[in-house]
């Protein structure tokens, strides 16, 4: 199966060190971090489980500033559940992805202590009857949290919004688009306490690479 692989190169591009990690399975990562103590954190999904755990799961690996010592948790359900993106907060870690309840995907946010093993502060839930989906984070200098990524089902998908509190108690859940394929794949702050969107729009049966500007409140 395919494992994560991470590699360090320097600002030349040479390469300094590489470690891979993975199960029996197919294992994928999809972001990293550097930790405030200078190790790292990386966020993907992998087929293995854990008790109460099938299929797809959501997988935190932590390891020190060379990739060694690597420690891991999943986290997931009965369904498909991926992981998507993370940020590094001053003592905590923000995961976002899609969870699978009762057969439906809802986007997914979970607050990691900095020992990955520690209950988490908390996991919240964003959906309806359609397929919801997390792909980017951000979190702004007062702790409002945001996520980006779909809503609706493949040919009629939009680009989903969702902004929370501190807590992950959810402020606004907007929609985005028109007929056809849209989705979000990254999320930044903007200096006038807006956002900054970046995904794809389906036109004409090509797809488009999007920017959407919106507003703090969405």
């Amino acid at each position: 199966g395919k494992d994560i692989f991470i590699m360090k190169v320097s600002i030349s591009g040479d390469s300094l060190w590489s470690e891979a990690f993975g199960f029996a399975g197919d294992d994928v990562a999809n972001c990293i971090r550097e930790k405030s103590d200078g190790g790292l954190i990386i966020l993907g999904t992998t087929d293995h489980s854990e008790a109460g755990q099938d299929k797809n799961n959501l997988i935190v690996i932590s390891t020190n500033s060379t990739g060694k010592g690597p420690v891991n948790k999943t986290f997931g359900g009965e369904g498909d559940d991926y992981g998507y993106d993370l940020r590094v907060l001053p003592d905590r870690y923000l995961i976002t992805g899609t969870y699978e309840r009762n057969g439906v995907s809802n986007a997914y946010l979970v607050k990691l202590k900095t020992n990955i093993f520690d209950t988490p502060s908390f996991e919240k839930y964003f959906g309806d009857a359609t397929i919801t989906s997390g792909n980017a984070v951000f979190v702004k200098q007062d702790g409002t949290i945001a996520i980006c990524g779909s809503s609706g089902i493949n040919g009629n998908r939009n680009i989903l919004f969702i902004k929370t509190d501190t807590s992950g108690e959810l402020i606004t859940m907007e929609n985005y688009g028109g007929a056809g394929d849209q989705w979000a794949s990254a999320l930044d702050g903007t200096a006038d306490g807006g956002f900054i969107i970046a995904g794809s729009n389906e036109f004409d049966g090509n797809a488009l690479i999007t920017l959407l500007k919106i507003s703090g409140d969405g």
